[in-house]
């Protein structure tokens, strides 16, 4: 094990020392412009690819050792699961690839995601969700027929929110590593997700220098993961119940949520990107310290508030509150 986190931990030093040339190497470059970037510079988004080859490192890594690794990576029943796990985040990863450098259409990119989610639950059943549990509630929900359309509707949900939440620098990448950190404490030791801990470390240190953005392939391809990791460790041991993830992951869903409706009243296509995200209207009125400050405590305050005392829906409303409290202001203002 120390052989493989000293590969890793290599392997990031050395992107983030030879950054300017890999980034010169690999032309992933995302173009300022008027309609929803604040960047006044051309920046690579690169930050996906590296992202792929340190789940490469870990995939190589794993086959050499299938019978030591198992024991630190138990959210996957057998090697099919895993292999299953990697085809599908390939080619989420692949799509943003395409995307970051071509632009693909947004009805397209909606269609593939549901293909690639179909695909996912052909193959393993275990990730499909047959009821719901909220435990603050004490309310268990059968999904009956509902149970695949509601599997791609959580997986659709996640990585869109991930990817709109995508705006500012630091912001998912703190995010995401704060989820990570989540899931580490709740799960316990897993390989792959230290593997995304040690990435997003180096990542976040290229990102606050305003040299590397994850692009769509990095933020597609995160946003997957963790939703596997959620409806998975749900699926397999329910040791993070509904009432959690809807917390963890309620800021960038009401995000989506505001910025779908309001696109759709604006006659606008809702996967669209603009400036009206909460970041932005922030970003507009104080520094992007005050804003990641800020965003950032709207979910992490009420997940230790959680955590420590419980009540999951009263924070759950709290925090809904406080988000509407939020836009209302800004937008007023």
């Amino acid at each position: 094990m120390i052989y493989y986190f000293s590969t890793l931990i290599l392997f990031n030093l050395f992107c983030v020392i030879y950054f300017d040339k890999i980034s010169l190497l690999i032309k992933i470059i995302d173009k300022p412009n008027q309609s929803h970037k604040t960047h006044k510079k051309n920046i690579s988004s690169v930050g996906g690819v590296l992202l792929f080859f340190n789940i490469l490192i870990f995939s190589i890594f794993f086959f050499a050792n299938k019978d030591l690794i198992f024991l630190y990576t138990s959210i996957f029943n057998n090697i099919n699961e895993l292999v299953y796990f990697l085809i599908v985040y390939s080619l989420f990863f692949f799509k943003g690839v395409f995307d970051d450098v071509k632009n693909i259409n947004a009805n397209l990119k909606f269609i593939l995601s549901i293909v690639f989610i179909l695909i996912l639950v052909s193959l393993d059943n275990q990730i499909l969700l047959k009821t719901l549990i909220f435990k603050d509630l004490n309310l268990e929900i059968n999904l009956s027929f509902m149970k695949l359309i509601f599997t791609i509707f959580c997986f659709l949900t996640f990585i869109n929110a991930l990817n709109m939440f995508d705006g500012i620098n630091l912001q998912v990448s703190l995010y995401s590593t704060f989820i990570t950190l989540f899931l580490l404490i709740n799960l316990g030791i897993n390989l792959l997700l230290l593997t995304i801990l040690i990435f997003l470390i180096f990542f976040s240190f290229l990102n606050y220098k305003s040299k590397c953005f994850l692009g769509d392939s990095g933020s597609l391809g995160l946003g997957f993961i963790f939703s596997y990791f959620f409806i998975k460790s749900y699926n397999i041991d329910q040791i993070i119940l509904c009432d959690e993830i809807f917390l963890l992951m309620l800021l960038p869903g009401l995000e989506l949520i505001r910025l779908t409706v309001s696109r759709l009243l604006k006659a606008r296509h809702p996967f669209l990107a603009d400036q009206n995200h909460l970041h932005h209207l922030l970003n507009q009125r104080i520094c992007i310290k005050k804003t990641l400050l800020i965003s950032l405590s709207v979910i992490i305050i009420p997940i230790i508030i959680n955590e420590l005392i419980g009540e999951t829906i009263k924070i759950i409303l709290v925090t809904i509150s406080i988000y509407i409290f939020l836009i209302f202001r800004l937008k007023k203002h």
